[in-house]
């Protein structure tokens, strides 16, 4: 059984065309007394298959602070054995950074990861 979903991980992997770059955020005191946020690539070069989600007519709209504004969803399907948490980072080879929203928590028998992303860039 092990043997098999092994398998079956490494060909959904060879499905996935797309590529991006997890990144996470490191804090660090400020001499003022702030906090500075940076954001590193923790894993670079990650296979994946990226979309953007269609709910009625893309880009979603709602309303932020009294105002129309529109957010892109993003469904991820990652390798199996992806470290992603949420707001965590990702961007795409594309250029276009998205935020993780909500990492599919991993079962043993799992053969991908899935992840929902919004678009921030």
């Amino acid at each position: 059984m092990i043997g098999d979903l092994a398998e079956l991980r490494a060909d959904a992997e060879l499905e996935m065309i797309d590529t991006l770059d997890i990144l996470r955020a490191t804090h660090a005191r400020t001499a003022s007394g702030g906090v500075s946020e940076t954001w590193m690539v923790i894993y670079p070069d990650v296979k994946c298959l990226a979309g953007p989600m269609q709910f009625g007519t893309p880009p979603w709209e709602r309303e932020i602070n009294e105002r129309i504004g529109s957010r892109v969803y993003w469904n991820l399907t990652l390798p199996y054995s992806t470290d992603i948490k949420a707001a965590d980072r990702v961007q795409l080879s594309s250029g276009k950074q998205l935020e993780i929203v909500a990492p599919q928590e991993p079962r043993s028998y799992d053969i991908l990861l899935r992840a929902f992303a919004v678009e921030i860039s």
